[in-house]
């Protein structure tokens, strides 16, 4: 699928998640975008699992591949220890 739109960088600037609803889980993480507008990322349980594998396996790339990987249920293994499912 080919994509025309021009992307937008933006930069993670706090750790702070906006919580929107507890159940279902649902929220928001805040990125300012070099243009200096703000970019408001919403996220489900879902689409939060799926980010924190995407960045697991990003940080992977600077450490021994061994010690991060997916499992089999949907969450990730961190030296030996599951961490999120």
């Amino acid at each position: 699928m080919d994509d025309d739109r021009t992307p937008i960088t933006a930069q993670f600037q706090s750790f702070d998640v906006n919580i929107v609803s507890r159940k279902p889980l649902i929220g928001s993480l805040g990125l300012t975008a070099l243009t200096g507008h703000n970019i408001e990322l919403r996220l489900d349980q879902n689409s939060a699992k799926a980010l924190l594998l995407a960045l697991a396996a990003f940080l992977a790339q600077n450490i021994d591949d061994r010690q991060i990987v997916p499992d089999d249920y949907g969450g990730i293994v961190f030296n030996n220890r599951r961490t999120l499912n």
